[in-house]
C-alpha cells in the first residue's frame, strides 16, 4: 500500500510499471473493491462501483460509492482521465464521461432523500413499508440504474436501514433505533 498522486487527488492503492497502472482502494461497491488507472491511456476502470448509485451488496458502502464517483470526476476535470470503463461492459469518453458520473452523483443523492424519512424520527421502521415506499419511489424515476430487480431493490432498502442504524428486532421486519449511549467525561 502506498499513497498515489493520481491529477489534484492522493488516493492509497498499489503502482505498477513506473506509475503506469494504479490499482486504487474503493470499497464501496462492496470489502476489497477496487478501481483500475492506467496512466498512459488515460482509463479509469471502476469495475462494479458504477452498477448505481446505490450500494445494494451486504457490505457496501454509500459514502465510498459517492467518493469513488467524486474521485472520478476530479480526475476527468484534472485532464488525468478521459475514458470512464465499468464491469458490464459500458464506456464513456471525454464529457460524456464527466456527465455520466454527474448523474449517478445526483441520483445517489435522490436516494438519499428518498430514505430520509427513515433516518429520522424516534419511531420504529416497518422493513417491509420502507421497500414498499422505496420501491414506488424508484419506480417513478426514469434514470438507467435504479433499481433493475426486486432483488436488488430489497438488498438497497436493507442497506439503507443499516446505514441509517436501524437495528432488526429478531424474526421481525422491524427496526428499531438504537438506544443513545452517552459519555461523561
Amino acid at each position: 500500500m502506498q499513497r498515489l498522486d493520481l491529477g489534484p487527488l492522493p488516493v492509497n492503492g498499489w503502482s505498477f510499471a513506473d506509475g503506469a497502472v494504479s490499482v486504487i482502494r474503493s470499497q464501496g461497491h462492496c470489502a476489497g473493491h477496487v478501481i483500475v488507472y492506467l496512466r498512459d491511456s488515460r482509463l479509469l476502470h471502476l469495475g462494479d462501483e458504477d452498477n448505481g448509485p446505490f450500494g445494494s451488496m451486504p457490505d457496501a458502502d454509500q459514502v465510498k460509492v459517492q467518493s469513488a464517483f467524486g474521485l472520478a470526476a476530479s480526475l476527468i476535470d484534472s485532464g488525468s482521465v478521459q475514458t470512464i470503463t465499468d464491469g458490464h461492459g459500458s464506456v464513456h469518453r471525454d464529457a460524456e464521461a464527466r456527465a455520466s458520473l454527474d448523474d449517478l452523483l445526483d441520483q445517489a443523492v435522490s436516494l438519499q432523500s428518498l430514505s430520509l424519512p427513515a433516518r429520522s424520527g424516534t419511531e420504529p421502521v416497518d422493513g417491509h413499508a420502507f421497500l414498499d415506499r422505496l420501491t414506488d419511489d424508484l419506480k417513478k424515476r426514469s434514470d438507467d440504474h435504479v433499481a433493475p430487480n426486486p432483488v436488488f431493490t430489497a438488498m438497497i432498502a436493507v442497506n439503507e436501514l443499516d446505514e441509517a442504524g436501524l437495528t432488526r428486532r429478531p424474526s421481525e421486519t422491524t427496526r428499531d433505533r438504537p438506544a443513545l449511549k452517552t459519555r461523561l467525561r
